[in-house]
């Protein structure tokens, strides 16, 4: 509400209009009239007014269709009756049609005053009221506008620690194993010093037997039962030396001699090798053009062939051996401790029961072995080779 208030006044009676018009204005509002409803109404389309004072007989339209066109279109507009028909009856209209108050004539001037004090009191108290809701209505949206920024913000650094926190876990399982890598391989190296020398003694010892077992056949020909024994016995010997010969394999740990080779062919060999003889069947898939690969023929064939004997010595029932070989490239960033490039991929599988969680981490330790008549050096010889590779 501005400073003067307006008011507009609706009365079919020019001497009273004209009268009620000056004394209002002389109080300092800004008063509009009206000669009936329909002129009233008008005015209301054209402009808003703090106040209508509008008398309720008048010829055409009277003062209660005015007070229903505010209620239908402007009910916020604080209207006070003027009607020279006092009675208990057209005051209780004049209320239910939502008049705030009324006056009787003639009138009461000071009686006037006061009651369009009050009225302009509620209206300055309803648009008071209205600023304050609108005000907390502007808060509240925006508390709600902070609140939602500080959960975006929230989730956004919940996010933010959550992938910190990931990639951390992550770099403290890699460099896990790689601590586990390095221990691995020291041990290897350690065991591998420890085992050179033995097999190299032991190799020296079985040369000079094999020998002598050789010399023996020869005077003892003629007796075919100690020929028996001694061919036995340089059996034997000719296993033994085996032994010796992948332990130093194992325990040399030198550069491997590459060349690209095809290794088609050297899959097709090995496997076909390790299993002749056995219940157990190769099943071998191999992708057409295979890249050719930069290896030493004969460390990997060591590899290929340690690792099919493991997976038939897990099944003495009998079973398959699947073997497939295909071209993958390595993009950066993908979870193997490999340079960007192009690979080709080997995986073995076989139906045997499968190696216990608990000593899992143990597989690819020397002499590490879950077989009676194992020797720990296959799966220990073959990661020693492809970790050179």
């Amino acid at each position: 509400m501005e400073d003067h208030p307006t008011i507009l006044l609706i009365e079919d009676e020019r001497q009273l209009r004209d009268n009620l018009q000056l004394l209002l204005q002389s109080a300092g509002y800004q008063v509009t009239t009206a000669a009936n409803g329909v002129e009233g109404i008008q005015q209301l389309r054209e402009q808003a007014f703090d106040l209508v004072l509008t008398d309720l007989v008048m010829p055409g339209m009277d003062g209660f269709k005015v007070m229903d066109y505010l209620r239908d279109h402007d009910p916020e507009t604080v209207v006070v009756a003027i009607t020279g028909y006092v009675s208990t009856e057209s005051a209780i209209r004049a209320l239910r049609k939502g008049a705030y108050d009324y006056l009787a004539k003639p009138l009461d001037v000071d009686l006037m005053y006061s009651v369009v004090a009050r009225a302009l009191e509620k209206v300055r108290l309803q648009k008071a009221l209205q600023r304050s809701l609108a005000e907390l209505q502007a808060r509240e949206e925006q508390l709600l506008k902070a609140h939602m920024e500080l959960e975006q913000r929230v989730e956004e650094r919940t996010a933010a620690l959550a992938h910190a926190n990931a990639a951390l876990l992550e770099q403290m399982a890699e460099r896990q194993r790689m601590e586990d890598e390095l221990l691995k391989a020291r041990k290897i190296k350690s065991v591998g010093v420890l085992a050179a020398g033995i097999a190299h003694d032991f190799n020296n010892l079985l040369t000079g037997i094999l020998g002598y077992v050789s010399l023996a056949k020869v005077v003892a020909q003629t007796n075919a039962t100690v020929v028996a024994y001694l061919t036995a016995a340089e059996q034997a010997c000719q296993r033994a030396t085996a032994l010796t010969q992948q332990l130093l394999t194992f325990a040399k740990g030198g550069a491997p001699v590459r060349h690209t080779v095809s290794i088609v062919e050297l899959l097709q060999e090995c496997v076909s090798f390790a299993l002749r003889g056995a219940n157990v069947r190769g099943d071998i898939q191999i992708v057409k053009d295979l890249w050719p690969v930069d290896v030493d023929a004969g460390q990997i064939n060591q590899v290929i062939h340690n690792i099919v004997l493991n997976a038939m010595q897990a099944m003495p029932g009998g079973g398959a051996v699947q073997m497939r070989a295909e071209n993958i490239v390595l993009a950066a960033g993908v979870p193997f401790p490999l340079p960007d490039g192009r690979y080709v991929k080997i995986t073995v599988q076989d139906s045997g029961c499968g190696i216990p969680k608990e000593v899992l981490s143990n597989i690819f330790d020397p002499y590490f072995t879950t077989k009676s008549e194992g020797s720990g050096l296959g799966l220990a010889t073959a990661y020693a080779i492809v970790i050179k590779h």
